[in-house]
């Protein structure tokens, strides 16, 4: 091999190593981690549950079918949520509906489309509506 070919195939493997590089490192982890754009979904949870307390102790559990997580906002959109409110005695009130939005913070829900409430026995007592808030976390 001369010292002109040597030179060449040299020049070419860097080439080829730095245009490797650039790839690798520049074009592909900037596009593998890039922010979500404005109402993307960021992250999505199957059969979401949740149980949490607010200040005063009263206890609740959320759950539904898909939580759909919003980086922008850090909502999250809920499909067919269900939440269940325990009294101190121990009676549970559910409350239904078709979907809803968690607060960032999951402070609160907002729950639309054939909201249905219902306690358990010991706190008889049942409505519907189309749209309904939920304070989960007292005065926050």
């Amino acid at each position: 091999m001369s010292l002109r070919q040597a030179a060449l195939l040299a020049i070419f493997l860097l080439a080829f190593g730095g245009v490797s590089a650039w790839l690798q490192f520049g074009v592909v982890a900037r596009a593998e981690f890039a922010a979500p754009a404005a109402g993307e979904i960021d992250y999505y949870i199957q059969n979401f549950s949740s149980a949490g307390a607010d200040a005063r102790g009263k206890k609740y559990r959320v759950s539904a079918e898909r939580l759909d997580h919003y980086a922008r906002t850090g909502r999250a959109r809920l499909l067919r949520p269900h939440i269940v409110e325990y009294a101190p005695d121990g009676a549970a009130q559910h409350t239904r509906a078709d979907s809803g939005w968690l607060s960032r913070g999951g402070g609160e829900v907002e729950l639309s489309g054939n909201v249905r409430m219902t306690r358990e026995p010991g706190a008889p007592a049942s409505a519907t509506d189309a749209q309904t808030r939920i304070r989960l976390k007292g005065g926050e």
